[in-house]
This record gives C-alpha cells, sequence and structure tokens, in this order.
C-alpha cells in the first residue's frame, strides 16, 4: 500500500481481519483498474464505484479520510427532522444486551454522514467516544471508539429523544454492537452494500434504547427499554427516565449480565 494517503486512512480506522480482507480486495482491484494520470472524484467511494457507489460524506471541520476506501469528507449539517414516524420493536432486557459490549465514555466528535444509494439515502452520524469504563468486552480506560448512530444525532424524530440531547462533551453509557460482516445496510434491489465496519467499529441498533445519557438532572434512559431499572428511578415521561448516576446504570446492567 504505498499511497500515503490510504495509508494514514488505514492506521486511523484499525479495521478488523473481515473488514481488512475486504478493503484490501477493494483497494487492489481499485489500484489495477486505475488509469495513473486519473484522480478519484471527490464525491465518490472509489473502492464500489464499479457496483453503483454508496456516497458518504461526514461533517468535519476540515476534510477528512474514514477508511481506505478513500473517501473524502466534507461538511454536511443534518435536517432538524426525520419527518417520519419509527416504531421499536418490543425486545427483553435480555435481547438488548445480547452480543453487544457496554462501555460509558465521553463523545469528543461528532462526523455526520450523508449515505447515498442510487435508490435511497440517510444521514446517520459517527461518534468517537473516549472510554471512561468498560463494563463488558475488550475496551479500557483512554481508548478512543467510534459508534454509528442512526438517525444522525440531534434530529427531532419519534425515537430521537436522547440523541437529540447528545454532543461533544456529553458523557454516556453504550450498549453497543460491534460491527462485523453481518452489519450493514443495502440499496432497495440489494445491489449495493454498505458495511458499518468501513466507517465505525460500534453501531447503535437504535438511538434510544442502546444509550444512557449523563445529564444535569440524571442518567436518562427508555423506559421503555429498560422497565426494571425504570421501576427503580424517576420518571420524566411517557419515554424517559432518570437514574441517579451512571455508576447506578452500571451496577444494574453488570448484575444483568452476571
Amino acid at each position: 500500500m504505498r499511497n500515503e494517503r490510504l495509508a494514514a486512512a488505514w492506521d486511523e480506522v484499525t479495521p478488523d481481519a473481515t473488514t481488512q480482507e475486504r478493503l484490501l480486495q477493494r483497494i487492489e482491484a481499485a489500484n489495477a483498474n486505475a488509469a495513473p494520470a486519473r484522480r478519484p472524484a471527490r464525491w465518490r467511494v472509489w473502492a464500489l464505484a464499479a457496483a453503483g457507489a454508496v456516497v458518504l460524506v461526514a461533517a468535519a471541520v476540515v476534510p477528512r479520510v474514514f477508511g481506505p476506501h478513500g473517501v473524502t469528507v466534507n461538511r454536511v449539517d443534518p435536517p432538524e427532522t426525520l419527518g417520519v414516524a419509527l416504531a421499536l420493536t418490543e425486545m427483553t432486557e435480555d435481547e438488548l444486551l445480547a452480543d453487544n459490549d457496554i462501555f460509558a465514555g465521553e463523545i469528543v466528535r461528532v462526523d455526520g454522514i450523508r449515505v447515498e444509494f442510487s435508490d435511497w439515502n440517510d444521514t446517520m452520524s459517527v461518534l468517537t467516544v473516549r472510554v471512561d469504563q468498560a463494563v463488558r468486552g475488550a475496551l479500557t480506560p483512554g481508548d478512543e471508539v467510534t459508534v454509528l448512530v442512526h438517525p444522525a444525532i440531534g434530529l427531532d424524530c419519534s425515537i430521537c429523544q436522547l440523541t437529540a440531547g447528545g454532543g461533544v462533551g456529553t458523557t454516556g453509557l453504550f450498549v453497543a454492537r460491534p460491527t462485523d460482516e453481518n452489519a450493514w445496510a443495502k440499496s432497495l434491489d440489494g445491489s449495493e452494500v454498505f458495511h458499518y465496519s468501513d466507517v465505525a467499529r460500534y453501531w447503535l441498533p437504535d438511538p434510544v434504547r442502546y444509550l444512557f445519557l449523563d445529564t444535569p438532572e440524571g442518567v436518562a434512559f427508555s423506559r421503555f427499554g429498560w422497565p426494571s431499572l425504570a421501576a427503580q428511578s424517576a420518571p420524566v415521561d411517557a419515554d424517559i427516565s432518570l437514574a441517579p448516576s451512571l455508576g447506578a446504570v452500571e451496577a444494574f446492567l453488570r448484575a444483568a449480565i452476571a
């Protein structure tokens, strides 16, 4: 990998073995077919160009490359409202905890990502979280990890009560799923695939039940997702309750996974 820009991006995202293999295949194919004097268009994910290209554009103060697929990052302002109502499938607390790592930390960066397929598009967020406490998983305090969130944080939507208040400097506890070969979004016809692992190490299956957000009033969380914790906490409204501290939430989750 002689391209210094790609090498730097590769070092930044440190993909897992499965993602490494997929991305290396894309890079090799693209380099084999590229004309020496031709540069990829700034708006195109060149590694997927032959398949109709998922286009990623992320909010940043300066241009930034998310990974070795060569995407150029430009600023995007998410819409103020999603415009559609979203519903959550009912899940037990054990089901919400299954297959997920659990960690607490401060959000130190927020990048907005616009994902464009040929037949639909969407706006998501990639949070960079500096880990303070690891409850389950291989993380250690001081690690910085990326977490993909959909819909984008700051949106006004039917299930965005917690992420609407999130942002840089906010502390939360994340029940986050590692991005693997099964974490992806596709075009409606199935021909184009956006692998979450290309941009983040973790993802939240929804923006409310998998996040506990620290606020001046207490730790806000989904009453619908965590009824056992809600029974011990102060209700805010029909959707949100407040736990007294992140320590109390951590103790509850440790007991639940014991």
